[in-house]
């Protein structure tokens, strides 16, 4: 599992910087965490792989000629030194103002660039999560929200931790959104894992439907060995009719054996739901003796027949 969310990263990274640059340039630097520095607007991310995809993309923009080049500094903080981007509020205001395109290709190259910088796939024990995180932008959130539902993709919005958290919990709609954005190698791969995962849990379903029928069948094996051994203490078996008794003899000497498989073994084959049938007028005949109903005693001499 944790192979595909490596190969999205991967496949986003290597993804063509010719189509729609600007727009996802926008997308890039809206989804990262804004705030003010002294000589700009300072963008921070622990993701160093979506700074080498900012510079990439920079090249291939034509840049302000009076703005300051955007520069790379390093921050302290809790978790450790992190990298952080510095760009003139002009650059910044540029690169979204010119990123807002209409058309369905620049929508999807903006949203590109906004899960690069604050999203990312979850896979838990059950089910699919692909979650954006985008700094405190209503903007950005209507934005997102409109992609969604343009493209009837269901999506759930939450606060969490400060923050406004936008969720795609389908399978089928991720591989949707995942082909919006081009990232169509993604899209194999997470429909590689859907099929893994159906078969992992069709054979755990199988696998304990087995056991459970397994423990059922030596349960009830255990309690008709105990109701054989009764009748023997009771010198009761010889008196059975002969259908009970030769199911009573096939279960002593297999006490394993499911009641399908009790029933083929007898001398005469009958059915699961014979067998069944027979230990159920077994089972009663032997209730009626311990109730003491008068109807089956034990004799001083010897035993009694059941009648």
């Amino acid at each position: 599992m944790a192979d595909l969310k490596v190969a999205i990263w991967e496949e986003w990274s290597a993804f063509s910087l010719e189509r729609h640059g600007e727009a996802e340039l926008a997308g890039l630097v809206q989804g990262l965490e804004p705030a003010q520095g002294q000589d700009g607007v300072v963008l921070r991310t622990p993701r160093r792989f979506v700074l080498r995809r900012f510079f990439r993309l920079w090249s291939r923009w034509n840049q302000e000629e009076h703005a300051l080049p955007p520069r790379l500094f390093p921050q302290r903080s809790e978790s450790g030194t992190r990298v952080s981007l510095l760009l003139d509020p002009r650059v910044l205001e540029t690169l979204v103002r010119r990123g807002a395109g209409s058309t369905p290709e620049e929508e999807g190259a903006w949203v590109r660039g906004l899960f690069g910088a604050c999203g990312a796939l979850y896979l838990p024990k059950t089910g699919y999560h692909l979650v954006f995180r985008p700094p405190r932008d209503e903007e950005v959130l209507l934005r997102l929200r409109g992609f969604f539902r343009r493209r009837r993709i269901p999506s759930s919005r939450r606060e969490r931790d400060g923050r406004q958290e936008i969720t795609l919990r389908d399978q089928g709609k991720i591989a949707d959104f995942l082909a919006r954005m081009g990232l169509m190698q993604s899209v194999l791969r997470l429909e590689e894992t859907a099929i893994v995962r159906s078969l992992r849990d069709r054979a755990n379903k199988l696998v304990n439907c087995d056991a459970a029928n397994i423990a059922k069948s030596l349960d009830a094996a255990a309690q008709q060995l105990r109701m054989v051994r009764a009748l023997e203490e009771r010198c009761l078996e010889e008196s059975l009719p002969l259908p009970l008794r030769e199911l009573v003899e096939a279960r002593r000497d297999n006490p394993s054996l499911s009641l399908r498989e009790l029933g083929q073994i007898l001398p005469h084959p009958v059915s699961k739901s014979t067998v069944e049938y027979r230990w159920r007028k077994l089972e009663g005949m032997f209730s009626s003796l311990l109730k003491g109903d008068g109807e089956h005693v034990l004799g001083k001499g010897g035993c009694q027949h059941l009648r």
